[in-house]
């Protein structure tokens, strides 16, 4: 937060969340207004970020997809689950594909089912409504002290009910035949300017300056008509003095998942690999912003000063 009181996470265009999600927001109106005040929804991969150990942790084999694990029938009872739904809506294919994908529930993974987002500062002004992702993966809750959460709710804290995730960093989009995938595509991309702003106020808390790094810790997914695209998101530093940060997509993978079943693993693995990865950086922030929280303490603490004043 700025000295004259205006936010400098926010983007320099105009919105104003509402209680209700609706699809007409992203059009490709929506796309101009939010690529022509920094967020990119696509930016080329060979950027000189640390991609290598994105790259190299999505590869990563999972056990659970082996052979023994995840047999040839397993694969056509999914190729037909995805055929049969994908003449009916989203819910069909969420009730009956995406348990698959996601796999086995994992206790450390703690995820937002049909979340809506009201309880967030907007990223631009205007009139774009609140959104509701599909799924979403955060920190548990008790992870950030109370006094923590207070003072960031604003970036980290999606819902008005704070027994949902918090600090989201990774999202699942999914859509039936009748949504394009351009549509689909803004939609992750505005939720993962949501989760890497959340991420870079866990990183910058308690600094005197913003930190950029150019490393993607947040990292959206979208499935539509057996296609997975996997997007990692970061902010870069603003390209002026004094200018606005950068909100950045990059895609990192494309997988036909009902193709055959090679691609269908190595595909269904980097989902699950990322979230994992996703949730290791989440980790790594929230214990940094605890010492860093334990270190002010007894000492002035600087106030939050995320981006440049305007």
């Amino acid at each position: 937060m700025s000295a004259n009181g205006t936010d400098p996470t926010t983007l320099t265009a105009p919105v104003t969340a509402t209680a209700s999600e609706s699809t007409g927001p992203y059009s490709r109106a929506f796309e101009e207004q939010w690529t022509g005040n920094q967020a990119h929804p696509q930016t080329d991969a060979s950027q000189e970020h640390e991609w290598a150990e994105v790259m190299t942790a999505l590869a990563r084999r999972r056990p659970s997809l082996a052979h023994s694990m995840f047999s040839p029938a397993s694969f056509s009872n999914f190729q037909a689950h995805n055929i049969r739904a994908g003449y009916l809506n989203k819910s069909s294919i969420s009730l009956s594909v995406i348990p698959t994908l996601i796999g086995q529930q994992q206790l450390d993974q703690l995820p937002g089912y049909g979340v809506l987002f009201n309880n967030l500062k907007p990223l631009t002004k205007g009139t774009i409504q609140a959104i509701k992702p599909e799924i979403y993966y955060g920190a548990n809750p008790s992870d950030l002290g109370p006094s923590i959460r207070d003072e960031l709710a604003g970036y980290v804290v999606p819902s008005t009910d704070t027994s949902y995730p918090m600090a989201p960093n990774f999202f699942l989009e999914v859509k039936g035949p009748n949504v394009s995938k351009a549509e689909i595509t803004r939609r992750a991309c505005r939720l993962g300017a949501i989760g890497s702003r959340a991420m870079h106020i866990l990183r910058n808390y308690k600094e005197d300056q913003a930190q950029y790094d150019g490393k993607p810790y947040t990292f959206s997914s979208t499935y539509v008509a057996g296609t997975l695209n996997i997007f990692a998101h970061h902010i870069a530093a603003p390209k002026t003095p004094g200018g606005r940060p950068e909100y950045q997509m990059t895609l990192v993978g494309s997988w036909n998942l009902i193709g055959d079943i090679d691609s269908f693993r190595s595909g269904v693995a980097a989902f699950r690999n990322a979230r994992d990865l996703a949730k290791q950086y989440r980790d790594r922030l929230v214990e940094d912003l605890k010492a860093r929280v334990a270190r002010c303490r007894n000492q002035m603490s600087p106030r939050v000063k995320l981006e440049p004043e305007d």
